[in-house]
C-alpha cells in the first residue's frame, strides 16, 4: 500500500532522528569532537539527504528507464533484414 506524502515525512524525519541519536555520540567520540559541534554536523548532514534524495531517486529512477528503452531500441537492426516467408 502506498503511503501518502505525510505519512512519508514523518517517517523520513523519525527515521533521521533515531539515527542521529544513535550516531551522533559515537561520531562525536570517533573524532574527538564534543556533542554539540557532532549534533549539528550530523544533523545538517541527515537535513541535505532528506532535501536531496527523494528528487535524486526519482531522477536516476527515470534515467534508467530511458536507458533501458533507448537501449532495447538501438538493439534493433539497421539494415532490414531479409523477409522469410513461411512458404518453402
Amino acid at each position: 500500500m502506498l503511503r501518502s506524502p505525510r505519512e512519508r515525512v514523518i517517517q523520513a524525519v523519525i527515521y533521521e532522528a533515531l539515527g542521529l541519536a544513535i550516531l551522533t555520540p559515537a561520531y562525536g567520540f570517533a573524532m574527538g569532537l564534543p556533542l554539540d559541534n557532532s549534533l549539528v554536523t550530523m544533523a545538517l548532514i541527515s537535513g541535505i539527504v532528506i532535501v536531496w534524495s527523494p528528487g535524486a531517486f526519482s531522477r536516476i529512477r527515470r534515467r534508467g528507464r530511458s536507458a533501458r528503452s533507448m537501449r532495447c531500441f538501438m538493439r534493433r537492426p539497421s539494415r532490414p533484414l531479409p523477409c522469410r516467408s513461411s512458404r518453402s
